[in-house]
């Protein structure tokens, strides 16, 4: 009988997609194995700590001798352009965006026909960037009656907060050890901005400058999955944000904890600094009406 990590393991290597890994798995894990007993978040636990044990064991092989070392050929570095992206990928991102700011209100009616007008393209990639987007439940689709951008539940929004709250400590844990004075001084510089924005009451830039606040400890941990599930629950926060987000309640609340959260690092205090990091972004539940 496979442990719950190996069939994870087992179910990852047969090519689920990374942003809503955790769904699949659970859907599969249900029926393939009736286990039920499993929250998304302890299953995105599991992966995360699966990939995370792959990776120092591929570096571990590449670092004692079972790997080639000369097998990277040394190409130089590419300065071409980044290619245009498909029509499907435009219209998922605009689309997203619309979603994100409002544009698209919750429980919206999505015209396929009117969308592919609009981008002047056929409806297929339509349907396929609306499809990504129901993957991540930011709209509901019901074949052969309607597509709707999804409501707003208040339950779903803090079960949304609590565990973008966790993997934000994940996050600090795997950065931890990059954590130097040049992260410390650009953290500080980060955390200025955000207090002129919350004392102007900017929500959009209080969100632009927590959101890269926090994205340095994403970015350090150099953790793919870790990064996708975060960027797929933050879709989602934006949005919340945007729509009820009361910038003169939480104005001065996030800054405050940004700088207890510094003084924690330079003392190297890795408790500290996650318990300040968990109550962060569950405290942000407070500044939404």
């Amino acid at each position: 009988m496979y442990s719950l990590d190996a069939l994870i393991h087992k179910l990852l290597l047969s090519k689920v997609p990374l942003d809503n890994a955790a769904l699949v798995l659970n859907q599969r894990l249900v029926m393939q194995y009736a286990i039920r007993d499993i929250s998304l978040c302890d299953i995105a636990y599991r992966i995360i700590s699966i990939y995370t044990v792959q990776e120092d064991f591929t570096k571990n092989m590449l670092f004692s001798g079972y790997a080639r070392k000369d097998s990277v050929m040394p190409l130089p570095k590419s300065n071409q352009p980044k290619p245009p992206r498909t029509a499907k990928e435009r219209i998922y991102q605009t689309l997203l965006e619309w979603i994100i700011d409002g544009t698209l209100a919750p429980e919206e009616k999505l015209n396929d026909s009117e969308i592919s007008k609009f981008f002047h393209v056929s409806r297929t990639p339509v349907r396929e960037a609306m499809q990504l987007l129901a993957d991540q439940h930011l709209i509901e689709v019901y074949p052969g009656r309607e597509s709707i951008v999804s409501p707003i539940k208040q339950q779903d929004t803090g079960e949304i907060y609590h565990m973008l709250a966790e993997l934000h400590v994940l996050a600090l844990q795997f950065s931890f050890p990059s954590i130097d004075d040049a992260v410390i001084s650009e953290l500080q510089t980060l955390n200025r901005k955000l207090t002129e924005a919350c004392a102007n009451s900017d929500v959009k830039t209080i969100r632009l400058y927590d959101s890269r606040f926090h994205g340095i400890f994403v970015n350090l941990s150099k953790n793919p999955f870790l990064k996708r599930f975060i960027e797929t629950l933050e879709s989602h926060v934006a949005r919340i944000e945007n729509l009820y987000y009361n910038a003169d309640t939480g104005k001065s609340r996030s800054p405050k904890q940004h700088e207890e959260l510094i003084t924690a690092l330079k003392k190297r205090d890795l408790e500290t600094a996650c318990s300040i990091v968990r109550d962060n972004w569950i405290s942000a539940l407070n500044y939404c009406i």
